[in-house]
């Protein structure tokens, strides 16, 4: 293929001359698709190792957003939930089916608080943003947390900002 060679097609008869270039040719091409058949497995073998590993990382990824102590919310760039982690729940109280898809400021930023937010999420776009304030939970009460959020981005574009909160109750 190209300038590569990948094998060797030896065809054989007790004839001499037995072969012709019409002969020559049909073998040319048996060998092209053979090289390209070949190819094609090394490529097919190829992508599924990287599926796999693709797989992998993906697991290990939910595994520490799941069972990380600490509660995260993956957000869209507008900063509405898309999904957040068990510890999300016990902190604040909701389901993610009662706030998935409402924006996270509407949901847990007290209302004295809002302008707060709106910095938070715009310094978080830029980069990494670490903040202690106070949070509402779902009974109106306030906790006090510890907010680091960043940006995700994937081949230079934004996909979504994941933000962690520390209860800092203790402190």
């Amino acid at each position: 293929i190209g300038q590569k060679v990948l094998g060797v097609l030896v065809v054989e008869s007790k004839r001499l001359d037995a072969f012709d270039e019409k002969d020559q040719k049909l073998l040319e091409i048996l060998a092209s698709h053979a090289a390209t058949a070949l190819e094609n497995s090394e490529y097919a073998k190829n992508l599924e190792t990287r599926a796999r590993e693709l797989q992998e990382s993906q697991e290990k990824f939910e595994r520490l957003f799941m069972d990380s102590p600490e509660a995260y919310v993956y957000l869209d760039p507008d900063f509405h939930i898309l999904d957040f982690n068990p510890r999300f729940t016990e902190l604040f109280g909701y389901s993610l089916d009662e706030v998935k898809g409402k924006h996270v400021n509407d949901v847990i930023v007290p209302e004295e608080k809002m302008g707060e937010g709106e910095m938070l999420d715009k310094e978080a776009l830029k980069g990494y943003v670490s903040y202690d304030t106070v949070r509402k939970r779902k009974d109106g009460s306030l906790v006090p947390v510890s907010i680091s959020a960043a940006p995700i981005t994937v081949e230079g574009k934004l996909i979504g900002c994941v933000g962690l909160y520390k209860d800092i109750t203790e402190r």
